[in-house]
């Protein structure tokens, strides 16, 4: 990654950093030191003031121009970028090249930074402002995505579906664009779950249903493609009989037609030995 800065039409500098972690201990210091006969020692040291609660995975760091560059800078092995914090007003040296930090949007404006929550609010599909945190931005790529670590979903969708009234079944949605995990708790009555955006290839959702306390009937509809073992068209379950604290899990995959059942957890209803 180059270290020149990038600069904006009023010459400021506009590369932006995301940290993907808590980067307490990748937030430095810069300082030097002279001896007796001249030689000059350098060293990296955590920002004073820098703490894992204000330096939180999340956060967007401002390039300031600062640079610091291996042999022109001594102890420096690395090429380091000048940063600072627009919420707590720290400045420090990152690594750019660090799996702590992402690039981030350069566009965005500093005054505009996370309303003071130390996130970044943004607009849905709707135009309407969400509360849920956008903390990066969208990667497609037709080659390889490589990593060393998880790369996962943070976000997962509660629904209650806690229906009053008897008679047909209580339909909802899920996005599946939005996000892996989606937990229905706790119906009272019966459930109809279809799928919105269903159709992308390799996109994967996994459905936990949780009941203790009342009969309820799981049916996945449309969007959702049953496996050979379900000729009916119909993944059902009477999930009453699970116990407090129990929960079953379905796992779908995108292929291209709609969600295709992957795998689900034993005795939920239709697997043999149910």
């Amino acid at each position: 990654m180059s270290l020149g800065a990038s600069y904006g039409a009023k010459g400021f500098p506009t590369r932006q950093y995301i940290a993907t972690g808590t980067f307490v201990n990748d937030f430095y210091t810069y300082t030097t030191t002279t001896d007796a006969n001249g030689l000059t020692t350098g060293a990296l040291t955590q920002v004073v003031g820098a703490t894992p609660a204000n330096c939180p995975a999340g956060r967007v760091l401002r390039d300031n121009g600062r640079r610091l560059y291996p042999g022109a800078h001594p102890n420096v092995t690395y090429g380091m970028i000048g940063v600072f914090d627009p919420q707590t007003f720290l400045t420090g040296f990152i690594n750019p090249n660090s799996p702590t930090f992402a690039m981030f949007n350069s566009d965005k404006a500093y005054f505009t930074d996370n309303l003071g929550d130390g996130y970044n609010a943004g607009l849905d599909s709707n135009l309407s402002s969400i509360v849920s945190q956008n903390q990066g931005l969208a990667v497609y790529t037709q080659g390889n995505v490589v990593t060393t670590k998880q790369v996962y979903s943070q976000t997962r969708t509660l629904m209650s579906n806690a229906g009053t009234a008897a008679g047909a079944a209580l339909v909802s949605t899920i996005n599946v664009a939005n996000g892996q995990v989606f937990y229905v708790m706790s119906p009272n009555v019966d459930i109809t779950l279809n799928a919105l955006n269903c159709s992308t290839v390799g996109t994967q959702a996994y459905v936990f249903l949780s009941n203790a306390t009342a009969a309820s009937t799981i049916t996945f509809g449309a969007g959702f493609r049953p496996t050979a073992h379900l000729s009916s068209g119909l993944i059902s379950q009477s999930i009453s009989c699970l116990g407090a604290g129990k929960v079953s899990v379905a796992h779908f995959m995108g292929d291209g037609y709609g969600m295709t059942e992957v795998s689900r957890t034993a005795r939920f209803g239709g697997m043999p030995g149910s």
